[in-house]
């Protein structure tokens, strides 16, 4: 979990995605960016927001086709390389 202030729209992604992006992201199933108002170890806070600010058709993106976790595959291995998300 991630606190950004966010200096335009759509700034929250970017930080996602770096996320993901990163080494320690190659072991990350999700990532929780929010406001910088909100605690990001406090769970109790986290889930608040997501509760309350959330729109899900508008703020929750989710990334097809991207390498998986090594330590959990979600789907058998099709193929010689590494574990991969859902195709739809």
């Amino acid at each position: 979990m991630v606190a950004v202030e966010k200096p335009y729209e759509g700034f929250g992604k970017y930080v996602g995605l770096a996320v993901l992006g990163s080494v320690a992201g190659r072991y990350i199933k999700q990532v929780i960016i929010v406001d910088a108002d909100i605690d990001p170890f406090d769970p109790i806070q986290v889930e608040w927001a997501v509760s309350t600010r959330v729109q899900a058709n508008r703020d929750i993106e989710i990334l097809k086709q991207l390498t998986g976790l090594f330590s959990t595959p979600l789907y058998p291995r099709k193929s010689s390389g590494p574990p991969r998300g859902p195709r739809k």
